[in-house]
């Protein structure tokens, strides 16, 4: 029997981390003297993606990205343990389970994903965690979540893959699954199947699998 299942992005989906990741690459880019604000680093990560934005930055100043890539990632991890749930990410956890679903992550986020989750308590609601440790083709490529179709069953039409971003609702699509975006913002426009302000909403969408 194929299962139903919800698929979780992290980072401005489960746990609010952009003020880490924002300053993280804030200080990096006021060592160089790269001239960026805070809002145009949100604003392009949330559009594109970190990996992106530090590519960009060492091509256009001539910094290795090696090198840049691990001083943002030293100043991140420094600071995993600011990292908190947003409002009523437990709450919908447990629902989904309650629902007899399973759920999983599916993030570009590192292996201090796991330490995120273990200190936040919410590491045992997940069946299987994928990160970018994993090695899957980076979103929206649909490989990581095929993979979680295909080893559990999945049922696609039941099957919901949620994030914040753009490239979540491709990577969503791109496999055949649910899309639902977390979005306070109304005029966002990006063409997800579902659209919620508080997660706590997401229980309507999957009461219907």
């Amino acid at each position: 029997m194929n299962k139903a299942a919800v698929i979780w992005d992290l980072d401005g989906t489960l746990i609010d981390s952009y003020e880490v990741i924002v300053c993280s690459i804030y200080e990096v880019t006021s060592k160089y003297k790269i001239p960026y604000d805070k809002i145009t680093i949100l604003n392009y990560i949330k559009n594109k993606s970190v990996q992106e934005f530090l590519i960009m930055i060492s091509m256009q100043n001539n910094i290795d990205y090696k090198k840049i890539k691990n001083e943002y990632s030293n100043l991140s991890n420094m600071r995993t343990y600011e990292l908190k749930p947003l409002l009523n990410a437990e709450k919908i956890l447990k629902v989904v389970l309650e629902k007899d679903m399973m759920n999983f992550i599916y993030t570009h986020k590192g292996i201090t994903t796991l330490e995120v989750l273990k200190n936040n308590g919410l590491i045992d609601y997940f069946d299987e965690i994928i990160t970018s440790d994993n090695g899957f083709k980076r979103k929206p490529s649909p490989e990581a979540l095929r993979y979680l179709i295909d080893k559990y069953s999945l049922k696609k039409e039941s099957t919901y893959y949620i994030g914040d971003r753009s490239i979540d609702i491709e990577c969503a699509k791109n496999a055949g699954v649910k899309s639902v975006l977390i979005s306070t913002d109304e005029e966002e426009n990006i063409d997800a199947e579902y659209v919620v302000g508080d997660l706590l909403e997401i229980q309507n969408i999957i009461s219907q699998h």
